[in-house]
């Protein structure tokens, strides 16, 4: 059953190696669990990016304060399995890509603020902010 709150010695980050891109390349971002603790943690990976797009699993908003479109498939489950969850040993960070472009509607340039929602489901804390820009497409390659 979940808790209901966060599990403490679990950290959640997000972060890209370049917070410039277009609107035509793919916007590739790292998502971390770090496991603060000594004991070893078993996530639950629905509503994640360990499981890619199954879900509105991130907060993306414009400069506007506007929130980005959802875009990607809502997958509806029953109570998870065993192959549902990933361990994540004490003092351990585990990291998974996944590009955003894929489930967010991203229609114009601008600054935007991401941040990973946690949830009951996965018992996983909020994740930093990560501010990203992205250009007009480019139009030419060199």
């Amino acid at each position: 059953m979940s808790t209901q709150t966060p599990i403490s010695d679990i950290t959640v980050r997000i972060k890209a190696e370049d917070t410039s891109f277009d609107l035509s390349s793919p916007l590739v971002i790292s998502f971390s669990i770090e496991n603060e603790g000594e004991k070893e943690r078993k996530i639950c990976k629905y509503m994640t990016p360990i499981e890619g797009f199954k879900g509105n699993i991130f907060r993306i908003t414009n400069e506007r304060g506007e929130r980005i479109s959802y875009k990607g498939p809502m997958v509806k489950r029953g109570k998870p399995s065993e192959s549902s969850f990933v361990s994540v040993a004490g003092g351990e960070t585990l990291v998974y890509s996944i590009d955003l472009a894929n489930g967010y509607s991203f229609m114009e340039p601008g600054v935007y603020s991401v941040q990973f929602k946690g949830r009951s489901m996965n018992d996983l804390p909020d994740s930093n902010v990560l501010n990203i820009e992205i250009g007009p497409p480019s139009g030419n390659s060199e």
